[in-house]
């Protein structure tokens, strides 16, 4: 599943290495997006609890459509 995760701000670079499988832009607003795959829901919730002990915000989650 590949997902669009937005995050307040900026990302600091040394903290891209954990995300190694997701891209990593610099939004519109100023926040940060990271678009990748996730094998499955728990995988995301993994993702998702990290960002959150690294107190960051999250703007939103959006499930994109998977390429054919």
């Amino acid at each position: 599943m590949r997902y669009e995760i937005r995050l307040e701000g900026r990302l600091p670079r040394n903290w891209t290495d954990w995300i190694d499988e997701f891209a990593c832009t610099l939004g519109a607003k100023g926040e940060t997006v990271l678009t990748g795959s996730v094998p499955d829901q728990s995988a995301l919730v993994g993702l998702l609890t990290a960002i959150c002990h690294m107190n960051l915000t999250v703007v939103s989650v959006k499930r994109l459509r998977e390429e054919p």
